[in-house]
């Protein structure tokens, strides 16, 4: 069903109605037919099936008490949609936002949810060339907390035409702290310097499984 803001067609639209898709892009609004969606079949995209199956059996398993704190937390705090409209999650979605994140850093999951989605700190990195290697860096403008996790997903080599994609990015690799300093992610000869461009995103993560806002880094990588 198309999730629409005011009368369908006379603003904007997301989703699909019977065959057609509502969309958008950087030209504006359009419509194309409905894609029939296909089972995941890549390893990454069964371990995150798995993942998610075993997540809600764990909500599932909690007890009635348990399950009301998360039912209430929904109910306190909201996300907003593709418009900035606030909506409602439920109690098993907060559950399986955070615990899967922890789940992948190999802590215990939370039975019990947070005071507020709000990590406790930002993800205070820069991203960037390396003048004199050539490799793609991370450097921390301010420590990573112990217990604390920064996520990056990257793309590989993309034409320089490339505009930001999505479906580009893989999750590439978590960086635990205690951390400071500057931590190498592209190796030089992994780029193709002068003719291509590696598309960076990154979020952190704190000991709750709440996360930061992602930012994204288009880095076009030199000869050095």
């Amino acid at each position: 069903m198309a999730l629409v803001k005011d009368p369908f067609g006379a603003r904007e639209a997301r989703g699909s109605v019977g065959g057609i898709t509502a969309s958008r892009n950087r030209s504006g609004a359009y419509f194309r037919s409905k894609a029939s969606p296909v089972q995941p079949r890549s390893s990454a995209q069964q371990a995150r099936r798995v993942t998610l199956q075993f997540l809600n059996r764990k909500f599932l398993d909690l007890t009635p008490t348990q399950q009301a704190s998360w039912n209430d937390f929904a109910q306190t705090w909201t996300k907003s949609n593709v418009f900035g409209d606030s909506t409602l999650r439920t109690g098993i979605n907060w559950f399986v936002a955070f615990n899967s994140r922890l789940n992948a850093v190999g802590v215990s999951i939370s039975e019990t949810p947070p005071l507020n989605p709000e990590p406790v700190f930002n993800a205070a990195v820069s991203i960037f060339q390396h003048v004199s290697t050539g490799n793609i860096m991370a450097t921390f403008t301010s420590s990573l907390p112990a217990n604390n996790w920064l996520w990056l997903q990257w793309s590989s080599n993309l034409p320089t035409s490339s505009q930001f994609k999505k479906k580009s990015l893989k999750q590439r690799q978590i960086i635990s702290g205690p951390q400071s300093g500057s931590v190498t992610l592209i190796p030089y000869n992994l780029l193709s310097p002068g003719d291509s461009l590696r598309q960076i995103e990154y979020f952190g993560v704190d000991p709750a499984g709440r996360a930061t806002p992602r930012s994204r880094v288009t880095i076009y990588p030199v000869t050095v």
